[in-house]
């Protein structure tokens, strides 16, 4: 399952930082049915299937100096779903970037950070040019390409600010502008049903409820001890 998403030839890891090697993982689990799903953390998988989760792991880096931008979630709204095609072998979506533009994007659980286009990038006023650069090891090698913060990233219904992105044109991209790494989806608890087609996000602890109060995270998003 970890081939599933990493649809880069690469798990992206920000060079030039001693502490990159630090580790930190996602769960993959099956149901009664057999069904696939992957969760953001060990206690978001129900109590009876953690014996026989796997962790899927991503390397990610210890920032010795502060970003430039510290990614905020925003309050879940509505269903809390975000729905993709399951006999398309990618989980892909509709994600909005930047307030108002549309595109295409494949989730992707081995990503650290969120990557976009250059076209999507000039598309969102970015001066590509004038962008800081940081190195990445990739399976390609190393290799070296602009960044920049998105002013949001919008995946059904969960949202966040200020997400660091790498300007990249990977291949076998297709209809497809951008992928959402770890930087994005670790700020949600989240769940992939992959035989549902089904993203199911939940809050964090501590953030404030959705306007007109706290909804009920989907019970498969419920701890054990809550049921």
């Amino acid at each position: 399952m970890r081939c599933l998403f990493a649809v880069i030839a690469a798990v992206l890891i920000i060079c030039g930082h001693p502490a990159f090697a630090e580790r930190a993982s996602v769960w993959r689990w099956m149901d009664e049915s057999g069904s696939v799903h992957i969760s953001g953390s060990l206690e978001d998988v129900p109590a009876n299937r953690r014996a026989s989760a796997v962790p899927m792991q991503y390397s990610t880096v210890a920032e010795p100096a502060p970003e430039p931008a510290t990614p905020k979630p925003e309050p879940l709204e509505g269903d809390r779903l975000a729905r993709f095609d399951p006999s398309d072998g990618m989980v892909a979506v509709k994600a909005v970037i930047g307030g108002s533009t549309e595109r295409g994007a494949w989730i992707d659980t081995g990503s650290e950070l969120t990557i976009i286009t250059s076209k999507l990038a000039l598309a969102l006023g970015v001066d590509i040019k004038g962008c800081d650069k940081r190195a990445f090891h990739t399976q390609n090698g190393r290799v070296s390409a602009p960044v920049t913060i998105l002013k949001s990233v919008k995946v059904g219904p969960a949202t966040a600010r200020d997400i660091m992105a790498a300007i990249m044109d990977f291949p076998g991209r297709g209809p497809v502008s951008a992928i959402i790494g770890m930087n994005f989806l670790s700020l949600f608890r989240f769940e992939i049903n992959m035989r549902e087609g089904a993203i199911i996000f939940g809050d964090r602890a501590g953030l404030a409820p959705a306007e007109g109060g706290q909804a009920s995270p989907p019970p498969s998003l419920k701890r054990e001890d809550d049921r």
